[in-house]
């Protein structure tokens, strides 16, 4: 644990820095910290960097695990067992206790995971899916015209039949892991791969570009 006290020069100053405190949602480990006029000079941006340093250690952990939703999305905080259809200008928000076992049809829509989603079935018309925790397709995941699948470090996507990148304005981006039990396709989206994809087999090597790793079960 780290232990620090300060004093700034003038009041306006220590307000700033107690609000930036809020803001790296720190709190002082010292009882008091109290304005003065003898030790740090008035530098803002001094002030900044060492409150960022401070915070960073559990900063980092928690935007790797968190996704971030607009204040008009809809949360999803337990386990849901409902359906959800997803249109144009649409945010579902999936948060880190909560899940989806319900059909999710995408429509132009966004859908932000952090939690567990082990859904009936995805029709992915267009839209954004945004992972950040595990999604599980009990069928095959196909992405249709304007549809962009982003899949972040750590999180895990587990499709149970074929993952296809179907159309040339569709897109996948795979910085976690990726296991498909059937074939990995593209007849003309794009594929890039900076982490693992388990698949059976790929077809998709002329659309795929990245510095990941592709695991094949059957590669011929």
């Amino acid at each position: 644990m780290i232990s620090y006290t300060m004093r700034f020069e003038k009041n306006h100053n220590w307000l700033l820095t107690m609000q930036l405190f809020k803001l790296y949602n720190c709190k002082p480990l010292t009882p008091y910290m109290t304005p003065s006029r003898n030790l740090i000079p008035s530098s803002m941006k001094a002030i900044k960097l060492l409150l960022a340093l401070i915070c960073l250690g559990t900063a980092k952990n928690s935007f790797a695990q968190t996704v971030t939703c607009s204040p008009n999305a809809t949360s999803v905080s337990v386990i849901d067992s409902t359906n959800h259809v997803i249109n144009a200008g649409d945010t579902l928000c999936v948060l880190a206790e909560g899940g989806i076992t319900g059909t999710i049809t995408l429509n132009g829509g966004v859908l932000y995971n952090s939690g567990s989603i082990n859904a009936a079935a995805i029709i992915f018309n267009s839209g954004t899916i945004v992972n950040n925790g595990t999604l599980t397709v009990p069928a095959d995941l196909q992405l249709n015209a304007n549809s962009h699948l982003s899949n972040q470090t750590e999180a895990t996507v587990n499709v149970t039949g074929y993952f296809s990148v179907h159309h040339a304005s569709a897109s996948a981006t795979n910085e976690g892991s990726i296991n498909i039990q059937g074939n990995l396709l593209s007849a003309s989206g794009s594929i890039t791969n900076n982490g693992v994809i388990n698949c059976n087999h790929n077809s998709a090597a002329s659309h795929l570009s990245g510095n990941g790793t592709v695991n094949e079960s059957s590669p011929n």
